[in-house]
C-alpha cells in the first residue's frame, strides 16, 4: 500500500508574516491545499476535518504549545 498523496498541509504558525509566505509557497508555487492556524488548540479544532497529509508544527506558540499539542494531533484520526 502506497502512502497518501501529499495534497493537504496543516500550517500551525502564530506569527502572521511566516504564515503568509509558507501559505504562498506551498499554495500557490507548489499547489497545495494549506489551512493555516495560529495555535496549538486551534489545530486541534481543526485537525479532524481538514485531514492533512503533513502537519508543520512550531514548538513555541501561545496557549498551547507545540510539543503539547503534538500528542493530540498524532491520535487524530
Amino acid at each position: 500500500m502506497s502512502p497518501p498523496a501529499l495534497s493537504r498541509v496543516l500550517v500551525v504558525e502564530d506569527d502572521p508574516d511566516i504564515q503568509a509566505v509558507v501559505a504562498y509557497v506551498l499554495g500557490e508555487v507548489g499547489g497545495l491545499e494549506v489551512e493555516l492556524c495560529g495555535s496549538g488548540r486551534d489545530a486541534l479544532a481543526r485537525v479532524e476535518a481538514f485531514r492533512p497529509a503533513l502537519v508543520l508544527l512550531v514548538v513555541l506558540l501561545p496557549g498551547l504549545a507545540g510539543a503539547a499539542a503534538l500528542p493530540a494531533l498524532r491520535a487524530a484520526p
